[in-house]
């Protein structure tokens, strides 16, 4: 799956909903140029078709991924924010808006939110051309996955944001980047953090949905001298 058959029925299903969205594709193989969400691609005709566009409400820089890349696979959709540029917490109550969606779909999507490796322009000129830093980011999407299913939980999704859904209210208690300390363990029946690393300060680094799994919700944390683990959302508390 190619980031088109995501975007395109996107496209449709956002236009049907009689939002006004438009759609700009990179048809050249990323592995014969350069990233088109680099620095160096600012002089493209896709980014200066980008940014005729802008600045709009809300951007989503569409992109796929093979299941079998490490950083990311086992999840659906892969929220990525440069530091700096765009606000975590934003992303956190569009993931969850996405969760929602999937509720009302009947399915239940593995949504994490990451911090980008590599920075994004496209997002970085937006801002800077006047975009707001909330309203922006960089989806990547499981090319094993169902290309029309991810359409249609963006769209409903965007749908809530652009009708005014509050984000704070979908958003999880506790956000990528954000210190906290393990106060409280229980037993469970999945890999966890162990009961000796109540005490232990660390940094979240991931949060999974686990709608239908476990409630509730895990996050990742990279514990201060130890391994990065997973812990409810009752066992931590800001640090």
């Amino acid at each position: 799956m190619a980031a088109p058959l995501v975007a395109r029925p996107l496209l449709g299903l956002l236009q049907e909903a009689g939002w006004r969205a438009g759609l700009v594709i990179n048809y050249a193989d990323r592995l014969d140029v350069v990233d088109m969400n680099r620095p160096t691609s600012r002089d493209t005709t896709f980014r200066q078709a980008v940014a005729e566009r802008l600045p709009a409400r809300l951007l989503l820089d569409v992109h796929s991924f093979p299941n079998h890349a490490e950083r990311f696979k086992q999840h659906d959709i892969v929220l990525l924010f440069t530091p700096g540029v765009q606000d975590p917490s934003w992303l956190a109550g569009y993931a969850a808006l996405l969760e929602q969606a999937g509720d009302s779909l009947g399915v239940a999507p593995r949504v994490s939110i990451q911090p980008a490796q590599a920075v994004d322009d496209i997002v970085i000129a937006a801002v800077e051309g006047g975009q707001s830093p909330r309203g922006n980011m960089l989806a990547e999407h499981n090319e094993d996955g169902d290309p029309l299913l991810y359409a249609a939980l963006h769209a409903r999704a965007i749908g809530g944001v652009l009708r005014g859904a509050s984000l704070a209210e979908a958003a999880p208690s506790f956000l990528v980047g954000q210190r906290v300390r393990m106060v409280r363990w229980q037993q469970t029946d999945w890999s966890a953090a162990p009961k000796s690393y109540i005490g232990k300060t660390g940094t979240v680094v991931e949060l999974e949905d686990t709608r239908g799994r476990w409630t509730p919700r895990a996050f990742r944390v990279a514990f201060d001298g130890a391994a990065a683990e997973w812990a409810l959302e009752d066992w931590l508390a800001p640090a």
